[in-house]
């Protein structure tokens, strides 16, 4: 038996320069470009410690593309300096998965400077325009490459960008189309402890599948580190299942041993699907994955094209589901967030995915936004988030967007579930309109005895039902202009928005918990529009009635304005609108003049808190 071996005989490579930083080589055509690869797998080397340097911008129009590292066995180790130059023209097609123009940037590669334009058609699984896998460093480099698969895992920039990747100034301004699977803007897949600063994707994103994940950055993550990442282009996945993920940013994110940290973060550009939604953030319902934020923010819309109802689908401005020991600071949205038919909406966050049980499961929420306008068909919907469930601290929010649904929404918070939550120094300015029940302009409902302190609502509040009663089903009830049902205790408190309902309608809250429910040095301003016997200046039951009111309940210098007439539901002292102005309600509130209703020392200078104290004074 005789078997032939074939020996490999190695070869100089025949370009001009000798491959150090002080004469790289130099690549001044197709063939020259092509002659890298093809020398990169005939001699087994990853030009480790070589330096290379494009000199032109080169042309594929007549020629046939060679990846760089094609055989996935020698990846690219060296230099290589685009000088800023363009390759263009080519249309390639790859043979096997994970590849691009060039298919790995190795660990110890430096590639910069460099812009390709082409296109990428490919019925390979995980491609990308760039690059298939990055694992080292790329800065200032641009994709153009329109890349268009019929299977799972494409990116415009990269398929993979790998635990070592380093990327900074790179985009990808391009369209991604998938058929399948996952589908980013930027890259396929984000692993643990990747370093992304001041990239970007401007590229439209469309994924074609049912069952998938799509991102205009990236599909998947685990944590990893974005400063200043941004999304321009549309993601769109109107195909898609109530069970799959799309967002602006990170089409899912997934649980690791660290953090995420996005930092200066942004989405531009809207996203329809019919999933999990999110200006910046989608992520699993099940997964613990902490998330630190700060400064980010979307204004795209978000809209749920979802045609059957489901509570597991969250639809929200910046992360749909978030998890303990999170934290978002000086975030914000402003794009126009809408679900007809998915519960669980919110301006910036979607829904807790876990309870707190100690102090260090907190989530804190501080400085954020919202001012674009919530749809909510099946209900479930608030500014700020819709879930808070132990240990959650937000502070220093407030929401302007006007939000409208069927049940159970409020300005900061929907369900507020935790005893050890707290919302404090926050307001509401937008407008709330419930189809049936449960409806206020700080909380919609919760019976958990958390602290709400120095809030303040001046949104109208309102249910357009007319049937009196407590069916969830149809009734208008349970509306309050700080709370529709709470068993929270509120301190420095007030409302100065109309609030309007069929049945248990307050000026504070619409239905208080016994021996929970509290008012300390609280007031109401606002008109309220319901029958006498239906409603009260402060809370919207009969405070006989120990069900919902009883000994344990404490309502201390607490008031409300006689002027829009008498009420059924008695707690607290009755003013009139002058002698309310007037009134000195101790050291958290400030006057603003004897006509200008009191507003709290923090908000002395905030217009909306100046705007709305400006009241028309009965002699």
């Amino acid at each position: 038996y005789v078997k032939t071996i074939a020996l490999l005989t190695p070869y100089e490579l025949a370009l001009d320069g000798a491959g150090t930083q002080a004469s790289p080589y130099l690549i001044a055509n197709a063939r020259d470009w092509n002659a890298v690869a093809r020398y990169m797998a005939d001699c087994k080397t990853d030009l480790a410690g070589k330096y290379l340097k494009v000199m032109n911008d080169i042309d594929f129009t007549d020629s046939t593309l060679v990846s760089m590292g094609y055989d996935k066995v020698n990846y690219l180790q060296g230099d290589l300096d685009g000088a800023g130059h363009t390759i263009r023209g080519f249309k390639f097609s790859p043979t096997a998965t994970a590849q691009g123009v060039i298919t790995v940037v190795g660990n110890k590669a430096v590639v910069h400077d460099l812009t390709i334009e082409g296109a990428v058609q490919t019925t390979q699984t995980y491609t990308g325009g760039f690059a298939g896998t990055v694992l080292g460093k790329m800065q200032r480099c641009v994709n153009k490459v329109a890349v268009t698969s019929t299977r799972t895992g494409v990116g415009g920039f990269a398929a993979y960008v790998g635990a070592t990747a380093q990327l900074e100034d790179c985009y990808n301004r391009a369209p991604v189309t998938g058929a399948s699977g996952t589908v980013g803007g930027f890259a396929a897949s984000v692993l643990e402890g990747a370093s992304i600063v001041r990239c970007g994707n401007e590229g439209k994103v469309t994924n074609q599948g049912t069952q998938s994940y799509t991102g205009g950055f990236t599909a998947l993550s685990l944590p990893a580190t974005y400063t200043s990442v941004y999304n321009t282009g549309d993601v769109v996945n109107e195909k898609s299942t109530s069970s799959t993920y799309a967002a602006g940013l990170i089409g899912s994110a997934s649980s690791g041993k660290s953090h995420y940290v996005l930092k200066g973060c942004y989405n531009t550009g809207s996203v329809t699907a019919k999933g999990n939604l999110a200006g910046l953030v989608a992520g699993g319902g099940s997964s613990r994955y902490v998330m630190v934020m700060d400064s980010c923010y979307n204004t795209g819309a978000i809209t749920s094209a979802s045609t059957g109802s489901t509570s597991s689908a969250p639809t929200a401005g910046l992360q749909s589901y978030y998890s303990s020991g999170s934290s978002y600071t000086h975030c914000w949205n402003t794009g126009a967030i809408t679900s007809e038919k998915n519960m669980y909406v919110a301006g910036l966050l979607g829904m807790r995915t876990s309870n707190g049980s100690s102090a260090s499961d907190a989530v804190t929420i501080d400085n954020c936004y919202n001012t674009g306008s919530i749809v909510a068909g099946k209900g479930t919907a608030a500014g700020i988030t819709t879930t808070t469930n132990g240990y959650t601290v937000i502070t220093h929010c407030y929401n302007a967007g006007n939000i409208s649904g069927l049940d159970a929404l409020g300005g900061i918070v929907s369900l507020m579930s935790g005893g050890n939550d707290t919302i404090a120094h926050c307001w509401n300015e937008g407008n709330i309109t419930a189809a049936v029940c449960r409806a206020g302009g700080i909380q919609a409902y919760g019976m958990a005895t958390g602290t709400i302190t120095h809030c303040f609502n001046v949104g109208d509040i309102a249910t357009t039902s007319t049937e009196k009663g407590t069916s969830v089903a149809k009734s208008g009830f349970c509306i309050g202009g700080l709370a529709g049902a709470s068993g929270a205790v509120f301190t420095a408190c007030y409302n100065a928005g109309k609030v309007t309902g069929a049945s248990q309608v307050g000026g504070l809250v619409g239905v208080p918990y016994p021996s929970r429910t509290a008012f300390y040095n609280c007031y109401n301003a606002g008109e309220l529009v319901a029958d006498a016997d239906t409603c009260g200046a402060i809370i919207g039951v009969n405070p006989a009635n120990s069900r919902v009111w009883d000994d344990g309940n404490v309502a201390s210098s607490v008031y409300y304005t006689t002027d829009y007439g008498t009420y059924g539901n008695v707690v607290g002292t009755g003013l009139s609108m002058r002698n309310l102005c007037t009134a000195d309600l101790g050291g958290d509130f400030k006057s603003l003049g004897d006509y200008m209703l009191p507003v709290l020392v923090e908000h002395g200078t905030l217009q909306p808190a100046v705007f709305y104290a400006a009241a028309v004074c009965v002699q």
